[in-house]
């Protein structure tokens, strides 16, 4: 089913496949001889390991979906479930015996609650149990103003090392499990609390409130995104190079297919670095909204099973240019975003922009604007 070209022989396939069978191919490198024996992966993960999480998501859209076109009532199905009058998982591990009632959980509790309160902590219904032990507003301020935090902290690790201990086959031991707990909990106390001062206003501008930048003189900045529709996964690319004045060099649009938003996002940065390759351009800043993309292409998430795409992007990044990675908010990467977003109804294939489209002039100017008046 690959063409001569290395490309998928859309020919060939467009006599046996329907068409969204064939929009899914699309959105996949073709294999290559040099790429050794596929291996299974959790497509929902970046890293293409198992999670709950990422499993209890997609079975989430999926089922909406799927029930939205079959009842109006769908949209309570999910909520309707987790009201259920029954046991989460089994009779023995309920979430109040994972977090407080287990032998592993107790040890910890006792040894960071009082002595004199120790009987009532134990014997509260898990409702009471939270409400007693995380402040409301009506009794916000009563005890240790920090005992919430302090509480949250300690679920969080006792559910952690229960993971672990199941999924990770670590091994459990008691005092210094309690002794790592009680270090963290005492390095909380003692850290202040960041980015935050009187009226809630961070010290430092946040990610979010930032504009868009240009590059610095000599290099280009290359804006990359993707969009895709959350009901039948149809997706696209657009990406655009910008000089340091925040110019138009160039813009493409793609109809990638139907893919997750990571594996757009990935083809987004993919494409736009190939094209920049292409026209000779050798000192790069890419950026990209997406915190998966940005940390799979620098490194900093190890990908249990490495597709072709992230094979080639990795390729591209490393060839002998100058390229450097930068993670930023939705905020400064709007001309990216609407170059994706309109191109996704359209048909399958790229287009080259030369000159920017009327659909993004809007945000061209509103980002010079934005840096101007930041600079000012």
């Amino acid at each position: 089913m690959v063409a001569v070209n290395g490309d998928w022989d859309w020919n060939r396939m467009c006599q046996w496949l329907p068409a969204d069978t064939l929009e899914a191919i699309a959105a996949i490198k073709p294999p290559r001889p040099d790429t050794g024996v596929d291996v299974p992966g959790w497509r929902w993960e970046s890293n293409r390991t198992f999670s709950i999480r990422s499993a209890y998501k997609a079975l989430k859209v999926a089922g909406a979906a799927t029930l939205v076109s079959n009842s109006v009532d769908s949209i309570f199905w999910w909520p309707r479930i987790w009201k259920l009058q029954m046991q989460q998982r089994s009779e023995i591990e309920t979430i109040v015996h994972v977090l407080r009632d287990c032998p592993r959980a107790r040890q910890v509790w006792e040894a960071v609650v009082a002595p004199a309160q120790i009987a009532a902590f134990f014997s509260l219904p898990f409702s009471d149990w939270i409400l007693q032990c995380v402040p409301t507003v009506a009794n916000v301020g009563v005890g240790d103003e920090r005992w919430a935090a302090r509480f949250a902290t300690i679920c969080w690790l006792i559910w952690k090392q229960r993971c672990n201990t199941i999924f990770g086959a670590t091994s459990f031991n008691g005092p210094a499990w309690v002794s790592f707990v009680v270090r963290s909990l005492d390095g909380y106390s003692a850290a202040p609390v960041r980015g935050c001062t009187q009226g809630g206003k961070g010290s430092q501008p946040s990610i979010r409130s930032l504009p868009w930048r240009p590059p610095n003189l000599g290099w280009v900045k290359a804006n990359c995104d993707a969009a895709v529709d959350p009901r039948n996964n149809s997706a696209a690319i657009g990406g655009v190079i910008r000089d340091s004045t925040g110019s138009w060099i160039f813009g493409f649009t793609r109809k990638l297919g139907q893919c997750s938003v990571i594996t757009a996002k990935l083809w987004a940065m993919h494409d736009l670095l190939l094209h920049a390759w292409r026209i000779g351009l050798r000192q790069v800043e890419l950026e990209t909204d997406n915190i998966e993309a940005y940390r799979i292409v620098s490194g900093c998430t190890s990908v249990f099973v490495t597709t072709l795409l992230i094979e080639d992007l990795l390729e591209l990044v490393n060839r002998r240019w100058r390229v450097q990675l930068r993670h930023i908010s939705r905020a400064q990467n709007v001309v990216a975003d609407k170059l994706a977003a309109f191109s996704r109804d359209g048909d399958m294939g790229e287009l080259v922009w030369c000159d920017p489209p009327g659909e993004v002039l809007d945000a061209l100017q509103n980002d010079k604007f934005a840096f101007d008046s930041a600079t000012m």
